[in-house]
C-alpha cells in the first residue's frame, strides 16, 4: 500500500496553510533569503514572493513538505520543511557538522587543484523555523549516494532488499557466535569479501553513472 508521500495527492498549496505567506511580497517586508548569511557574498538574495505549490515528499530518510520561494533575482529555490521535535540532538550535530564541511570548502578554494576542478562539498543551508523544525536547502540537482544505492537495489535483477548486506552481516556474526568461532579481523574481511563479491560489488557508482 502507497503512503501519501508516495500517492498523486501530496500536493497541497501555500493558501491553505499559511494565508499570510500566500500574500507574502517583497512590497510587505525586506526579508533576506532562508540562511543567506551563512555563505558570505557581496550580494544577498531578498525573497519576492512564496509561490503557491507545496509538496510533501520523502527525502534523507524523512517525510518534509517542499516549498518554493522566489528571489529577487528571479529565481526559484525549493526549500523543505522538517520536523525535529522527535530528534533535535541530532538535528544540532548535523548542523555542526554542515558548519565543519563549509569550513572545509573554503580550504579547497584555496588549494589550486581543487579549486581548478571546482571540488567542493555539497552543503544545504540549515535554519531552525521553531524549536522543533527547520528549514533545508533543497538542490534538485542532486542525488544522495544513499538514493543511488535504492536506485541500484531496485533495478537489479532479480531486485535486492536494501537491507540485503547488513542483514547477511549479522547473520554471520550470529552464526559464529553461536558455534562458538573468534571473530577477528580475518573473519569480518571474509564478511566483507563475499560481500562485495555476492551482494553488494564496489562499481555501484559506477553502474549508477552509466544508467
Amino acid at each position: 500500500m502507497l503512503d501519501k508521500t508516495q500517492s498523486n495527492n501530496s500536493k497541497n498549496y501555500m493558501e491553505e496553510r499559511c494565508s499570510y505567506l500566500s500574500k507574502f511580497c517583497s512590497s510587505s517586508a525586506e526579508v533576506y533569503l532562508i540562511g543567506e548569511f551563512l555563505n558570505p557574498k557581496a550580494h544577498y538574495v531578498k525573497i519576492a514572493r512564496f509561490l503557491p505549490k507545496i509538496e510533501t515528499i520523502r527525502k534523507h530518510s524523512l517525510t518534509a513538505r517542499r516549498l518554493f520561494i522566489r528571489g529577487s533575482n528571479g529565481k526559484v529555490y525549493p526549500y523543505l520543511m522538517v520536523n525535529t521535535s522527535s530528534h533535535v540532538k541530532l538535528a544540532r550535530s548535523e548542523e555542526r557538522f554542515l558548519q565543519l564541511l563549509r569550513m572545509f570548502n573554503k580550504s579547497l578554494l584555496q588549494r589550486k587543484e581543487s579549486c581548478r576542478r571546482n571540488l567542493q562539498w555539497s552543503v544545504p543551508k540549515v535554519v531552525a523555523s521553531a524549536p522543533g523544525s527547520r528549514l533545508i536547502e533543497d538542490n534538485t540537482s542532486n542525488i544522495s549516494v544513499l538514493e543511488i544505492y535504492r536506485w541500484y537495489c531496485k533495478n537489479r535483477s532479480p531486485e535486492m532488499e536494501v537491507d540485503a548486506p547488513i542483514a547477511y552481516y549479522y547473520e554471520q556474526l550470529g552464526r559464529m557466535q553461536n558455534e562458538g568461532s573468534v571473530l577477528n579481523r580475518i573473519a569480518l574481511n571474509k564478511i566483507y569479501h563475499f560481500i562485495q563479491t555476492n551482494i553488494l560489488p564496489p562499481t555501484v557508482l559506477l553502474v549508477a553513472l552509466i544508467n
